[in-house]
């Protein structure tokens, strides 16, 4: 938990300490441009403090849009996270995403659903009163308005530029990366081997997973076994 009592999810990819990193990824993660949109701000914040399962959230409330059976959204989430393993599971995800808003309980036409129709229902048969079981409305998912706002507003290419502008003294080493995960990919050691001992990441000291991060938060790198420079990453090597 974090100061804002909003679970997060640390990925670990190099034995670098949290003193070794700029405060300048705090201050760009943890900046909102929802701050008079209460119910986006929610949704948000929460997925910007669970960076690392920010592509599942995301793919959860763009799965949900229409609404989507537990079932199907279960299934989803599996789907992505063959490469992305979580203590979190699927309704995990969801929960959260309800509790901020992100998401809500409706039924199949896509009325809100009422957890009420679960209790029993009384019945009087020759003065004696019986409980008898009710059948639940089948559940789903639905992205709320806050939710579709934020997948609406996401502009990848933006963010990455962000970090780059964040940055500028860094970006022979963005573009290093991003070239290093074209086609077939690139794992972490080769990473490590081609940035780590670099001058320009020794003053403010910063590691090979530094860049990882960010470039996956804008979408511009995926991982699937290796990691691989997307479509937006693409975009994004081309205006260094």
């Amino acid at each position: 938990m974090n100061e804002n009592n909003i679970p997060t999810d640390d990925k670990s990819f190099s034995p670098a300490s949290p003193s070794d990193i700029p405060s300048i990824i705090a201050d760009v993660q943890l900046v909102s441009a929802y701050g008079e949109d209460e119910p986006a701000y929610a949704v948000d914040m929460l997925i910007q403090n669970m960076a690392p399962q920010r592509k599942i959230l995301m793919g959860i409330l763009e799965f949900c849009r229409s609404g989507a059976a537990v079932g199907d959204v279960n299934s989803e989430v599996a789907r992505l996270m063959t490469y992305r393993p979580s203590v979190y599971t699927a309704y995990d995800l969801c929960a959260l995403l309800e509790e901020r808003g992100g998401l809500k309980k409706v039924t199949a036409d896509g009325q809100d659903y009422d957890g009420s129709s679960i209790e029993p229902s009384i019945t009087e048969e020759d003065g004696v009163r019986y409980y008898t079981p009710n059948d639940p409305a089948d559940l789903f998912w639905k992205t709320t308005d806050a939710g579709a706002r934020i997948l609406d507003d996401d502009d990848p290419l933006a963010r990455g530029q962000e970090f780059l502008a964040a940055d500028p003294d860094l970006a022979p080493i963005y573009r290093r990366v991003l070239e290093m995960c074209q086609g077939q990919g690139a794992v972490l050691a080769q990473l490590e081997e081609a940035v780590d001992n670099d001058p320009l990441v020794q003053s403010p000291r910063v590691y090979a997973p530094f860049f990882l991060d960010r470039l996956e938060r804008c979408d511009a790198l995926d991982w699937d076994g290796t990691w691989k420079t997307t479509e937006v990453g693409a975009q994004l090597l081309s205006s260094l």
